[in-house]
């Protein structure tokens, strides 16, 4: 439960972030990410799965964001495209139950530091900071529960 407080107050913090600095492009990658974990939230499974897709093809949209906008530098393109890789294999994972999952879990620390490193560099990534501090949150929540079971 702490687990969806804390992705939950990142989303809330991502979508504010999001409508006061980000772009058009930004804003809906926040807002359908925000979406679709709302629908995760709901206690219903076919709403999880429903939830989950859907979080999925936002991940898409957002690397694709990152490797095709070329208002980014280098560095920033960089940064959004590594960090989505990993989340999208992992909940791809999660969802259709392949072997390799714990391993994936542990992976999930180089969004965490991507993350801290495109924070570091001043207004490098201020519009899609929005929908990087979900991508953080997810992967801590999913350190996190992995040390909680």
């Amino acid at each position: 439960m702490i687990l969806k407080i804390f992705l939950g107050i990142a989303v809330l913090l991502g979508l504010i972030w999001s409508f006061k600095y980000g772009n058009i492009k930004s804003r809906i990658i926040t807002i359908g990410l925000a979406l679709s974990i709302s629908l995760v939230f709901i206690p219903v499974q076919l709403w999880k799965t429903l939830g989950l897709v859907m979080y999925m093809l936002f991940v898409v949209s957002a690397f694709l964001y990152g490797i095709i906008n070329k208002g980014l530098s280098t560095f920033e393109r960089t940064i959004v495209s590594i960090m989505t890789l990993p989340i999208l294999a992992y909940w791809l994972f999660a969802l259709n139950h392949f072997p390799g999952l714990n391993v994936l879990r542990f992976v999930m620390i180089l969004p965490i530091i991507l993350f801290f490193v495109g924070v570091s560099k001043k207004n490098a990534i201020k519009a899609e900071l929005g929908f990087l501090l979900i991508f953080a949150m997810d992967a801590i929540t999913v350190i996190m529960d992995a040390w909680m079971i």
